[in-house]
């Protein structure tokens, strides 16, 4: 098995989507197998890129780690294991349907932890094909497409798909050929290369109804003043403000309607369930931000006291019928810190 690293440099201006991860600790993803069925193939070529700095241009190191042969496929998947170690967030292109399921199924026949189980995971293909326009005006959806809207394409150097990696890998095992090697490895560099800076594409998409669908990545502090990941999805129910989610650090807790706590919580575990009363107005639904407002941030009251939503304590997420995103995502990340705090305390 070898390992390869190489110094990069990540330019993430202009990318909203890295906004609301940049305090997380993100790894992008990308793999090469020996064909498409993971019952019969298996992980040959390991792509990651770690990011821990919350800088838009950020230095770090591209890690490969590639199978002389299938039969070190077990060393490279716990290798993996390893190296997603502290990791929040696992970026990739197609991953919900190839990468992660992929690898969960080779992790089983070893007896190895699935890795998607507490890691979130952002699929870049789901946000373009399910979020955006970008399938009615290009002729398809595949990374080097992307690439090439995005003006990024000139910073690829391979040529290969990821059919010719397969059959230039069955080779490389039967000759060891360096070529051969250098080839695959830059079709895998590149392609964990580009991916790095990829969510810029979210500029193109409706992010926001993205993240409260798929989840809206979040650090909540503790009143140890210590951290944790976690991660929501608001919806809109009738007249309720449902938020579920999911935390790193393991709780139990219940709290119903009470003058104090203006809010209905369990906490069962990692799993999040908060759920607030919306008040109707007009054809409006609006939240009550006055028992949360007096513990807000600075920045967070800025924000709120420009809003045109906004108004005597009061917040319009939507209607009974259409729901504005963005700020359902922002008001239900300030809502879900100003919680955990007051059942962080009472623990």
């Amino acid at each position: 098995m070898k390992l390869i690293e190489k110094d990069i440099t990540i330019n993430r201006m202009n990318d909203p989507l890295f906004k609301w991860m940049s305090k997380s600790n993100i790894a992008y993803l990308d793999i090469e197998t020996t064909g498409l069925s993971p019952k019969s193939s298996a992980v040959i070529l390991m792509g990651l890129v770690k990011a821990f700095n919350k800088e838009t241009t950020a230095k770090t190191t591209l890690h490969q780690c590639l199978c002389s042969s299938p039969v070190e496929e077990q060393s490279l998947l716990e290798w993996t294991l390893k190296n997603l170690e502290g990791i929040d967030i696992i970026v990739t292109y197609n991953g919900a349907k190839f990468d992660i399921p992929f690898i969960n199924k080779r992790m089983d026949k070893y007896g190895l932890p699935n890795i998607s189980k507490k890691i979130y995971h952002i699929d870049i293909l789901q946000l373009v094909r399910n979020y955006s326009h970008l399938k009615d005006i290009l002729p398809n959806l595949k990374q080097k497409t992307i690439e090439q809207f995005l003006k990024r394409d000139s910073n690829r150097l391979d040529q290969i798909s990821g059919a010719d990696s397969v059959v230039m890998y069955d080779a490389y095992v039967e000759t060891g050929s360096k070529q051969l090697e250098e080839t695959i490895l830059l079709h895998n560099h590149d392609d964990i290369f580009q991916l790095s800076t990829l969510t810029q594409i979210s500029n193109h998409c409706n992010y926001h109804q993205f993240l409260c669908h798929k989840g809206i990545p979040l650090r909540l502090q503790t009143s140890s003043n210590q951290d944790t990941f976690a991660y929501i999805k608001p919806n809109l129910k009738g007249t309720k403000l449902i938020i579920e989610g999911y935390c790193q650090s393991p709780a139990n807790y219940l709290a119903f309607f009470t003058p104090s706590l203006p809010f209905q919580a369990k906490i069962n575990d990692c799993q999040l369930n908060f759920e607030l009363d919306l008040q109707k107005i007009d054809k409006y639904l609006a939240i009550d931000l006055t028992p949360f407002e007096e513990n807000f941030s600075s920045i967070s009251k800025q924000w709120l006291s420009k809003q045109h939503l906004y108004s005597n304590g009061y917040f319009v997420l939507g209607t009974q019928h259409d729901t504005n995103y963005y700020q359902l995502a922002v008001v239900s990340s300030l809502i879900t810190k100003e919680i955990f705090k007051i059942i962080d305390a009472g623990f």
